[in-house]
């Protein structure tokens, strides 16, 4: 999460080379909003603040899996990590609920799916390292290296296409449920993450990389 000045204006700079940039709203630009971590440089965000990074990842039929490193300073209000909603209409979402657990929703219109870890494996003010993977009608979350027990598991249907709306990182489209706290990285693919994969990545944050 490092900012770059581009014709006078800041962004959070994207590095998978395809110029997805993000844009911080309602940041002041001041240096207290990047934080240097043992695991890299953060963005520290409370309401208003989230990042916006426009109309991308209009994940449908494919599988997917995003990346987070993070610290919440509260889960009462059970903040948003990623949002391309909204809910029951289209896209998906994964939110951290006040009860401990993290969630990844896929949407229709009218209906959507859920997959929940057990609750009480994340609290407020712990870093973690999650990524949260679709596996054609099966969701997968794990949490530093290892996938998660289950709350609840849905049979996820292709998420209608939300082609217009904004991906968000810490707030939803309704500007509701921000989140408050520590983002180290936010990365995604176009395809389901092995558990291999999502060790070797766990480990290799670990050391900073």
């Amino acid at each position: 999460m490092i900012p770059v000045v581009i014709g006078g204006t800041q962004y959070i700079r994207d590095f998978s080379g395809y110029g997805r940039n993000g844009t911080p709203s309602g940041f002041a630009g001041t240096d207290v909003e990047y934080e240097d971590y043992s695991w890299g440089q953060c963005i520290n965000i409370a309401n208003p603040k989230y990042v916006s990074y426009g109309a991308i990842l209009d994940y449908t039929f494919e599988n997917f899996s995003f990346e987070l490193i993070f610290n919440a300073t509260s889960i009462a209000n059970s903040p948003n990590l990623v949002y391309k909603g909204p809910w029951q209409a289209r896209g998906y979402y994964i939110q951290i609920w006040s009860t401990g657990y993290i969630q990844l929703v896929t949407n229709q219109a009218g209906v959507a799916q859920q997959t929940q870890t057990t609750a009480g494996l994340f609290t407020a003010g712990q870093w973690y390292h999650v990524i949260v993977a679709r596996d054609g009608a099966t969701a997968r979350i794990y949490k530093n290296g290892a996938e998660t027990t289950y709350g609840m598991v849905g049979v996820h249907l292709n998420p209608d296409s939300a082609a217009a709306n904004s991906l968000a990182l810490g707030m939803n489209d309704l500007i509701n449920d921000p989140l408050s706290g520590r983002v180290i990285r936010l990365r995604s693919w176009n395809r389901c993450l092995s558990a291999a994969e999502v060790r070797e990545r766990y480990q290799l944050s670990g050391r900073g990389i």
